[in-house]
């Protein structure tokens, strides 16, 4: 997200700089200290050029690679490594928002993670007032929350994304507040522990998560992280923190502090140096009884096995799934995943135009069916077919390892869109699947009846 900014001021008075910040974080006291090593490192990679745009790649750019890598070779190889990734995203960066919670961001690019996080997660960015140095605090309340979740209703790439984007608006913030007041602004992560279980914390899908995002953060965003702090802590974290030396790097490690209580955490040096306890929630030992929604629990998903269908494909069988597609230029979203192993699937659409009376039929003659449980409605009853098929997405695998799959297919219909789970080449092994579907149509399309209300397997 490109935005123009002056470039880093000249160093300050000692009036401008409060005599209360320490001088391992002030920012004029650190670039006067290692003005050499800064003027090395920018000789050392020539190809990256002062800009007067996000992120500006100036003194206060390859400071923080200083103080992170400490000599100038390694610090070298960190930027080209950051450069490099930063190119690769650079749509993704690009789109990331100030406020996620924002409606422009809501209705954005990336607004289908935004709108799926909440429901799973109870996870938001703080008032940055809790922070001495004015930085970026995040705040987590993990046992109200079902983060596993998020890994069926999101791929993994979206995951990723969205812990890209939050990295991103805290790195943007924390620069904006260290060249205002001059004293290097750093994240908190606030993280209360709860009533969580064992297995929460040692989810699988979670530490390949973190893993990868921590390891990519060590070198895109250094000096981002002052302290995680794991707070109400059970006995039984030291052995998560044991885990965490396997996926985690050093240097995030490092930044990670267990607390068995709250108390302990506020009474600590880090408490009472980093933290302005008034302007905490409540349940962290502060003032702020009013909570936002985010906060809360109350947007958690309460029955999340009612948005998927799940289907038992035995070993040596398929299923087909059936969607009606009333109008033309649908947009149907698909949302799978398998529970272990993996399964073939194929999408295709069999051409035909919605016919009212034959669906109005079909739904009439399924009510009165006592053996129809559920009164299901073939699709393929509702439409008049042309007899013309056309695959839309060719037969490949639905991996167990991969996590969630998410399909969008545009501008498609009228006609019947089938998905074909195909467990044929599986001797033994039956297969679980979890999916969703959702169309969405375009506006011209209102005025068409609309087709059975859900989808089917059959």
């Amino acid at each position: 997200m490109a935005e123009s900014a002056p470039a880093l001021p000249a160093a300050s008075s000692a009036a401008e700089t409060p005599a209360t910040v320490p001088d391992h974080e002030n920012l004029d006291l650190l670039l006067a200290k290692h003005k050499d090593d800064i003027a090395a490192l920018q000789a050392a990679v020539p190809e990256v050029k002062e800009q007067n745009e996000w992120p500006y790649f100036d003194d206060l750019f390859f400071l923080r690679y200083i103080l992170s890598f400490k000599a100038v070779d390694k610090a070298a190889a960190a930027v080209r490594k950051c450069i490099e990734w930063r190119t690769e995203k650079a749509e993704l960066l690009a789109q990331t928002p100030d406020d996620v919670w924002a409606a422009e961001a809501m209705e954005g690019p990336l607004g289908h993670i935004f709108r799926e996080m909440p429901r799973f997660q109870v996870a938001s960015a703080w008032d940055s007032a809790a922070c001495v140095d004015g930085g970026f605090c995040v705040v987590i309340r993990g046992a109200l929350g079902k983060p596993k979740l998020l890994h069926k209703h999101l791929t993994h790439e979206e995951n990723v994304a969205m812990n890209f984007c939050f990295r991103e608006m805290a790195y943007k913030h924390c620069d904006a507040v260290t060249r205002k007041s001059r004293r290097l602004a750093k994240q908190i992560l606030l993280f209360d522990t709860v009533g969580m279980s064992f297995s929460d914390m040692v989810d699988p899908k979670q530490q390949k998560l973190y893993g990868h995002v921590s390891k990519v953060s060590s070198f895109a965003y250094p000096q981002l992280i002052r302290k995680m702090c794991l707070v109400n802590a059970p006995k039984w974290m030291s052995m998560v923190m044991k885990i965490a030396r396997a996926f985690l790097p050093k240097s995030t490690l490092e930044k990670m502090e267990v607390f068995s209580s709250l108390a302990k955490m506020l009474r600590s040096d880090f408490g009472q140096n980093y933290l302005v306890v008034p302007k905490l929630p409540s349940f962290l030992g502060g003032e702020v009884d009013e909570l936002p929604a985010v906060l809360t629990g109350e947007l958690i998903v309460k029955d999340e096995e009612e948005e998927f269908t799940h289907v038992r494909v035995p070993a040596r069988d398929s299923n087909t799934a059936k969607v009606s597609l009333p109008c033309a230029n649908s947009t149907v979203e698909i949302v799978a995943s398998v529970e272990q192993f993996g399964i073939n699937y194929e999408v295709a659409i069999e051409h035909g135009e919605f016919d009212a009376g034959a669906a109005e039929k079909a739904i009439a003659d399924a009510k009165g069916d006592p053996d129809n449980e559920g009164n299901y409605v073939d699709p393929h009853k509702e439409y008049k077919l042309s007899g013309e098929r056309t695959v839309l997405k060719e037969q490949q695998k639905l991996k167990a390892d991969e996590g969630t799959t998410r399909i969008t297919l545009p501008n498609v219909g009228p006609g019947v869109l089938t998905i074909a789970w195909d467990n044929t080449h599986s001797m033994f092994r039956n297969k679980n699947v979890l999916y969703k579907i959702k169309v969405d149509v375009t506006n011209d399309n209102e005025d068409v009846p609309a087709a059975s209300d859900a989808p089917a397997a059959e």
